[in-house]
């Protein structure tokens, strides 16, 4: 007897008036439009249905039923390969794009920096303090601290 392939029903769940999300009545029923859709697996058919769930509008799809030689087998397997189809692409990053990634990266790292404000707030009171008049604008932390070691050996 040849293995015939199996052929998975689904349902698919339309975008309703809310957004890309599914929509529930008080009772836990879905409002959205559904639709059963029956294809072969492992077919150019199947791929490009899984491949354009997102852009056709549909917001969530389960496999409903599994069929083989006329026999339910197990679904879990489908459903996976199912959820995939609703991850997001992840595309390797063209080498301008790394750059770019790390340059962001570097300006985050460096506006956290900005909250050495409070130390060097803290370094002018100090200045402040110590010394008797403001510090310079222009110092930075290290300057201060610096003139601060200078006034106190004196």
């Amino acid at each position: 007897m040849s293995k015939e392939k199996p052929i998975v029903h689904l349902r698919v769940y339309l975008a309703s008036g809310n957004g890309n999300t599914v929509s529930y009545d008080a009772n836990k029923k879905v409002l959205n439009e559904n639709i059963l859709v029956k294809l072969v697996h492992d077919t150019l058919e199947w791929y490009n249905y899984l491949k354009h769930l997102k852009v056709n509008g549909f917001v969530k799809c389960t496999v409903e039923n599994v069929l083989q030689n006329k026999k339910k087998i197990d679904s879990a397997k489908f459903q996976k390969e199912v959820d995939k189809a609703f991850e997001p692409i992840k595309h390797e990053l063209t080498p301008e794009q790394k750059k770019i990634a790390e340059l962001e990266a570097k300006i985050e790292e460096l506006a956290k920096g900005q909250g050495s404000d409070d130390k060097l707030t803290k370094a002018r009171a100090e200045y402040q303090e110590v010394v008797g008049k403001q510090a310079f604008h222009g110092w930075d932390i290290e300057t201060i601290k610096a003139k601060i070691q200078e006034e106190k050996s004196k």
